[in-house]
């Protein structure tokens, strides 16, 4: 959205979003579809990512850029406009249609297809799984995933090629199994007990 001018990046790094004056000539229903497709097209790319809902600060810039292009055409701010088009707490443009009267709105979140996993869960969504990091970063943090000891030295990755294999008799094993993990980050201590046996 940056190549567009919705959202503008100052060089101390602060992102904020922007008119766009290149849609003040289109009628406030069409600006906000246009909006509407951009980030519609944005979220459903994304939507099965698994921190999808980190996506919700570029939707309201997208919404802040909507609304600063809607008030620069009507040279007015944007607590007039979203009070104009105020519904309920949100706000959308209503519009007619020859059946019925409609209203234009950007999307939210969990309007998108596949997303509503993601979002309308709200335990699931900052939940956080450990063992489901990469290995570098459970090797950057040091614990051992075996005995739960902080480690000294760097870990040892302790890899199985099947997790059919494991029959449950060791500690390890059992850890491996719950897990459902093939690769464990183990202290040297464990991973000596480990070649012992």
């Amino acid at each position: 959205m940056m190549k567009v001018g919705a959202i503008l990046q100052r060089p101390n790094g602060e992102i904020w979003a922007r008119y766009r004056g290149k849609l003040q000539n289109l009628s406030d229903k069409r600006i906000v579809q246009t909006y509407d497709a951009e980030v519609r097209g944005l979220l459903n790319y994304y939507c099965l990512a698994s921190n999808y809902y980190k996506l919700s600060y570029f939707r309201y810039l997208m919404e802040q850029s909507c609304l600063r292009t809607i008030a620069r055409k009507h040279d007015t701010s944007i607590r007039r406009i979203k009070e104009k088009y105020k519904d309920g707490k949100s706000w959308s443009v209503p519009y007619r249609t020859k059946k019925c009267d409609k209203r234009a709105c950007i999307c939210k979140l969990e309007d998108c297809a596949n997303s509503s996993r993601y979002v309308n869960d709200e335990s699931k969504r900052h939940t956080f799984y450990p063992w489901k990091l990469g290995i570098w970063q459970r090797l950057k943090n040091g614990i051992c995933e075996c005995c739960g000891v902080k480690m000294e030295h760097q870990g040892v990755v302790h890899v199985v090629k099947k997790l059919k294999d494991l029959k449950g008799i060791t500690a390890l094993e059992r850890i491996m199994r719950r897990k459902r993990s093939k690769t464990l980050v183990i202290c040297r201590e464990c991973n000596l007990l480990v070649h012992q046996m």
